[in-house]
């Protein structure tokens, strides 16, 4: 997602959550489902394609290294204040 690749996911437990709208979806256990969406990516127009592309950037740009340092730390630092360790 960072190189902007477009995902094709199933429906499984989180995966949509993770990916939200910039991934494709295909039936869980459907390989027929999953073909047919590979066979969408393959013949998407460039605009559509373009679109598809940025929010897949957009999407892995939420889950980065200093993303999850920073909340994590903002996490521990609203805890430790509220007492709620002690």
């Amino acid at each position: 997602m960072t190189n902007g690749c477009l995902c094709i996911s199933s429906r499984s437990p989180c995966l949509p959550e993770i990916f939200k709208d910039s991934a494709i979806y295909y039936k869980n256990k459907n390989f027929i489902d999953l073909a047919d969406k590979i066979n969408d990516v393959i013949n998407l127009n460039d605009k559509t394609r373009k679109k598809m592309s940025l929010k897949a950037i957009n999407r892995a740009k939420q889950f980065s290294w200093d993303t999850c340092a920073n909340k994590t730390a903002s996490f521990l630092k609203e805890i430790s204040k509220n007492n709620i360790l002690k």
